[in-house]
Formats: structure tokens, C-alpha cells, sequence
């Protein structure tokens, strides 16, 4: 096992920036700090190249492009790899890395080539190198497998609800009511700060997951609405508190309005609230708004059946994810395995 600096086994390069106009067209893969952002006309690796983030908050990020590519200065590229290193060995040893204390800039945080300089890392053999990089790739496989299937489950939900929907629409026993008829409408009383790390009750923000909080104003069956941020819509069952952007809605008459269908419903006509935001810099809806909406209301029977078809592909959902991340998990373990011995990476 040999101890060697980043720079004695690769020369670390940073090439020039593409315009977006220079982004449209063409057969090669433009690779930025974190991941493929277009495409271009020529390539500046003809095989595949280890880069990292050095800009932005993608500082850091490791990635392993497929060749030819072409590679943006969001990047250092590390080119000419000794003989006796393994691309992708070191690949899979500067992803486990954290690199948080060579970046620099706080307006605009940059990792630089001097500061990659600084990297120390434990070789071994070429034989032993290939084996845990096999290895290592097809964990990562496993993991890039299991996201794609989860993109195509949700994907799916989403052409499956379009679909019902349109379908609803063409019966004529649906109609179409103002959401402020059929749903109490109610808004959050804390201040975002009221979040507390080992509340007892979620505490729904804008954020994409809830924080936690010692008490509740809210316990039942509820869809929550983001006022602002992005919109979205959230289903819950249960005792919970919510921040004061956030709409808590509750059906005025459950025989009327199946909560799970107002959550889909809500969940496929996000382009229209965004329409419906109010503002400048930060856009955000008001409660009358809400109140005005208008919300295809078809049978209850109707509405039972959508949301049993939903439930089947949740489910389905569920199970990838858990695979998912039991994949991430083997990966994490198998690097960290290989990888964190003292003195195995250092800068």
C-alpha cells in the first residue's frame, strides 16, 4: 500500500466555460458540477474522466463521465492517470471523501487546484484496486437501477391520475365546484423557528420535509397546501403543526370530499397554482385564491376508485424505495469498508 498525493497520480486541469446558446445542439454530453446539463458540437474527453464540483454548492461532487464529453470549468477534471491507478478505483475513493474543508468562498464557495493538491490517498496494488472497484461498480448499478425504476413508478402515477382525471371530466355526473365550498380552508399560526430537533409532532413548512415540534394544532385528516416556495400538496393523517405559509385543508363533508382525491387532484394541477401566485420576488398564494379554485368533483364512489388504483402504485413505490435504499446503504458500506482505514485519505 503506497501513500501518494492527488498530484502525483493525475494532472488536474480546468477547461472553458459554454454559453447556454452553446448547449443546444449537438452529439456530445456537456457535464457540469452535477451531472449532464446539455449538449455540444465538440468533446474535450474522448474517455471517461473523473471531475469534481468547484463551484457553487456542488463543491466537491464526484462525478465519472462516459466518453466523449464535454466537461465545463463548473469542474476539475483529472487527466492522465498513471499507469497503476484504476479509474474508476479512484473514483469510487474521492466520492467517499468529504471535501467541505478545501472549499473556499462563502458568497460563492470554489474548491481550487491547489487546494486538490493537498489530497493524500492509499494505493494498492492494481490487482486489488480492480477487485473493489468491480465490486464497487456494481453496487453503484444496483443504486442507479433502483432510481430509475422509482423515476418511471412516479412517472407513471402521474400519467395515471392525468388520465383519471380527464376521464372524470368527460362524466356527466361530475362537476366542478369552488374548492372553498367543500373544504375548510386554515393556515399555520408558528413562525418557521418554532421547530424544535426532537418534537414529539411533524411540523409542516415550505421545506420538502417536515421538522419536528413539542405541540400540535392540527389532528385529523388533512391535505396541506405550501403557500409559496413551490406549492406543493401533502396528505396527512394524525396530530401535527404547520407554519403560518402553509394551507391546512379539511373536507367540509367527507361523503362529499375523499381527502386522498383532493391531494391528487391538488398534486396534478400544480402548474395552475403557480399561475394563481401572487408577488415579486418570492410569489405566494392567498387564501381567497384557494377559496376560488376550481376543483373537478366527481361521485364519491368515483373518487374511491382513483385513489385505490393510487394507493396500488404507492405501494409499489414504497417497496422500490425501501430497495433503493438498502442499495445506497450497501454502497455507503462497502466504500467506507475500503475507504476509511487510517490514514487512507488525508489532506
Amino acid at each position: 500500500m503506497q501513500r501518494v498525493r492527488l498530484s502525483d497520480i493525475c494532472t488536474l486541469r480546468q477547461w472553458s466555460p459554454l454559453s447556454k446558446a452553446q448547449l443546444c445542439s449537438g452529439p456530445y454530453p456537456v457535464y457540469g458540477a452535477h451531472g449532464i446539463i446539455g449538449y455540444h458540437s465538440h468533446y474535450n474527453h474522448s474517455e471517461p474522466v473523473i471531475a469534481i464540483g468547484s463551484r457553487g454548492k456542488c463543491c466537491g461532487n464526484v462525478l465519472l463521465t462516459e466518453g466523449p464529453a464535454y466537461v465545463t470549468g463548473n469542474s476539475l477534471c483529472l487527466e492522465e492517470l498513471r499507469d497503476d491507478v484504476d479509474c474508476s478505483y479512484l473514483y469510487f475513493y474521492l466520492k467517499h471523501l468529504d471535501f467541505a474543508s478545501l472549499v473556499t468562498g462563502a458568497a460563492q464557495p470554489q474548491l481550487t487546484i491547489k487546494a486538490l493538491r493537498k489530497v493524500e490517498l492509499s494505493l494498492p496494488d492494481a490487482q486489488q484496486q480492480q477487485h473493489r472497484a468491480s465490486i464497487l461498480c456494481l453496487a453503484e448499478s444496483v443504486c442507479r437501477q433502483r432510481r430509475q425504476q422509482l423515476q418511471t413508478i412516479r412517472q407513471a402515477q402521474q400519467v395515471q391520475v392525468a388520465e383519471s382525471i380527464a376521464h372524470l371530466q368527460t362524466l356527466p355526473c361530475s362537476q366542478t365546484v369552488r374548492l372553498g365550498e367543500v373544504a375548510h380552508i386554515n393556515c399555520g399560526k408558528k413562525d418557521a423557528q418554532a421547530a424544535t430537533e426532537h418534537g414529539a409532532y411533524p411540523f409542516f413548512t415550505c421545506a420538502a420535509h417536515p421538522k419536528r415540534i413539542d405541540s400540535y394544532q392540527f389532528d385529523g385528516e388533512y391535505v396541506l397546501l405550501s403557500g409559496n416556495i413551490d406549492f406543493q400538496a401533502r396528505y396527512y393523517r394524525g396530530k401535527f403543526d404547520a407554519y403560518q405559509r402553509i394551507y391546512v385543508l379539511q373536507s367540509k363533508d367527507n361523503a362529499r370530499l375523499h381527502m386522498p382525491y383532493l391531494h391528487a387532484y391538488l398534486q396534478h394541477t400544480t402548474t395552475g397554482l403557480q399561475h394563481m401566485a401572487d408577488g415579486g420576488v418570492i410569489a405566494y398564494l392567498r387564501r381567497r385564491d384557494i377559496e376560488q379554485m376550481p376543483l373537478l368533483l366527481p361521485p364519491i364512489e368515483h373518487q374511491l376508485q382513483l385513489c385505490a388504483k393510487l394507493q396500488q402504485w404507492q405501494q409499489t413505490e414504497q417497496q422500490i424505495q425501501q430497495a433503493a435504499n438498502e442499495a445506497d446503504l450497501l454502497l455507503k458500506g462497502l466504500m467506507q469498508s475500503y475507504f476509511s482505514a487510517p490514514h487512507h485519505g488525508s489532506f
